[in-house]
């Protein structure tokens, strides 16, 4: 299983944060970043570090749903977004879908039995399958499923073992949010390490399960729940639960998605 570790960069400040995390593992990065989001100083440093930054994207849902239904998608819109982003039909890289409403909450909500679960269920893989008719070289993920989870209520009721198993065979790579919740002065340092380590394992268990990448999504902030503390730069301590499950990861890969200028991420 490869050792590779994938970083997929959103924020250029955040380089710093990275290696200073992650730079005592011992393995090679390949690094993407989003261009639009950065100026011709932050591109030159790219191409001159060889960042990747072509064939990379993110569906959001507002490019996913009906503009007053956003519990069913919308193909004209998804047709839209990839004929943008993709114009060629032969196109080859990574996208998300980031389709947080609808299905995505009753899949998170609903236990595995449940007929509203299979709705769900079904409705995401047909959205796979639409996109892989547009686009069949695309290698597809759902951001965050399995569900990024703080307490033991919500690893029990949300993340039951092989809950996501029919949906998750059909992806590529795994793509999970890691998003720091609380800082480190509000809960502990130890207990946000258990937190991260609760949730690679989480998506690790697929990843292994089905041999494709866990690509977890991280920010670069403290999470704007915790009042005291949200919206504030991260430590750059390096945090052990990653570095450790990465030697068990066929890739692992880091988003920073916050804009330029530091604005909130608009997923949770």
């Amino acid at each position: 299983m490869s050792k590779i570790v994938t970083l997929i960069i959103q924020l250029f400040l955040c380089q710093l944060i990275v290696f200073t995390c992650f730079g005592q593992a011992s393995k090679p990065f390949t690094i993407y970043a989003y261009p639009s989001r950065f100026d011709a100083k932050a591109e030159a440093y790219f191409a001159a570090n060889g960042f990747i930054t072509e064939d990379i994207d993110i569906m959001t849902q507002g490019s996913i749903v009906y503009a007053n239904d956003p519990a069913n998608f919308d193909l004209a819109r998804i047709k839209r977004f990839l004929d943008k982003k993709f114009p060629d039909m032969q196109s080859e890289g990574m996208l998300v879908l980031d389709w947080e409403a609808g299905p995505y909450k009753a899949l998170r909500d609903l236990p595995a039995t449940d007929s509203g679960f299979k709705a769900a269920e079904e409705k995401l893989i047909a959205l796979l399958e639409e996109v892989r008719k547009l686009r069949p070289n695309l290698k597809l993920s759902y951001y965050g499923i399995p569900y990024r989870t703080w307490s033991k209520w919500q690893i029990d009721n949300y993340n039951p073992a092989g809950k996501f198993d029919n949906l998750l065979s059909k992806v590529d790579f795994i793509a999970p949010s890691i998003y720091m919740v609380h800082a480190d002065e509000t809960v502990g340092h130890e207990r946000n390490l258990q937190y991260l380590k609760n949730n690679l394992d989480a998506a690790l268990v697929y990843g292994k399960k089905f041999n494709i990448p866990v690509t977890p999504f991280i920010w670069h902030r403290i999470h704007t729940g915790d009042k005291m503390y949200g919206g504030r730069l991260s430590r750059k301590k390096c945090s052990q639960a990653i570095s450790d499950s990465s030697h068990h990861m066929h890739w692992m890969a880091i988003r920073q998605r916050v804009p330029t200028g530091g604005t909130m991420p608009a997923t949770g």
